[in-house]
């Protein structure tokens, strides 16, 4: 069980067992996480308590009204150092900028199941998009509370990564934490796909090996009645007088112990086609 921890360095997204890094540490194959405060409920030993409602960003998203510092690339896909080394030089760039009069640029950032992306306040367009899936690591650094930093690849299938930084006074740590609850809601959400295609793909598995076990069964019936009309038509012989006898073998009747075959095999047809 993967749990949030707090410091008073940074918030902390670590395994048992495992050596704590700085930093929330994201992942897709991330195990389901919980907080400290957690309470005990017949169906789950460890509730989640989020900050927001589940459905606000299963079914919408949550908006913060921040600066953006702006975004770097980074030779690590996670780090604090990483994130701090690139405050440094975000933080050189902007004062030279801020020299020529040029003000620190405000942005929406808004957290969904579907990821993160940076938008334009007024009209709303989208500046940058990041799935959940890309984005690796991300920092509430609780010695400068006003930066929150995440990384992110560059690109789906690229092995670039850069660094975005945000300015958000006393919103870092529950914009921090309102990525972890996405992250959290959407693996969980993926488990529950999972599992449902795992038990469909299994009951599948299961009924094609009814039918080919059908199939085999009817195959043996056919060698066995094509072997008795063989034996059936061959010429008996007695001493030196030969004498020839045609037998026909009887139509199978409908009480016989015998299966249908063909009828077991569309009923297995049957349940096959209603998976």
């Amino acid at each position: 069980m993967v749990k949030l921890k707090m410091s008073s360095n940074i918030l902390k997204w670590t395994s048992p067992g495992a050596k704590s890094s700085r930093g929330l540490q994201l992942s897709a194959t991330t195990t389901t996480s919980t907080t400290t405060s957690q309470k005990r409920s017949p169906n789950n030993s460890a509730t989640k308590r989020w900050i927001h409602e589940d459905s606000m960003l299963v079914g919408g998203h949550v908006a913060y009204l921040v600066k953006f510092l702006g975004n770097i690339e980074v030779d690590q896909p996670k780090g604090l150092d990483t994130v701090r080394e690139s405050i440094k030089k975000l933080e050189f760039q902007e004062h030279l900028k801020r020299s020529e009069g040029e003000k620190i640029r405000r942005i929406e950032l808004t957290i969904s199941i579907g990821g993160v992306a940076i938008r334009e306040p007024k009209t709303k367009q989208n500046i940058h998009q990041f799935p959940l899936h890309r984005i690796s690591y991300c920092a509430d650094d609780k010695s400068d509370r006003k930066y929150l930093s995440f990384i992110s690849k560059v690109q789906e299938n690229s092995d670039r990564h850069e660094c975005f930084v945000f300015v958000c006074d006393k919103l870092s740590e529950e914009i921090a934490l309102t990525i972890g609850q996405a992250f959290d809601l959407a693996w969980r959400k993926f488990l529950d796909a999972s599992g449902n295609d795992f038990d469909a793909k299994r009951e599948l598995v299961q009924a094609k090996k009814r039918i080919q076990e059908l199939e085999r069964k009817v195959s043996e019936l056919e060698d066995k009645l094509k072997t008795n009309d063989k034996e059936s038509s061959m010429p008996k012989q007695n001493g030196s007088h030969t004498s020839q006898a045609s037998f026909q073998t009887p139509p199978v009747s409908p009480t016989t112990t015998t299966a249908n075959p063909i009828i077991d095999l569309t009923m297995a047809t049957s349940q096959l086609q209603s998976l």
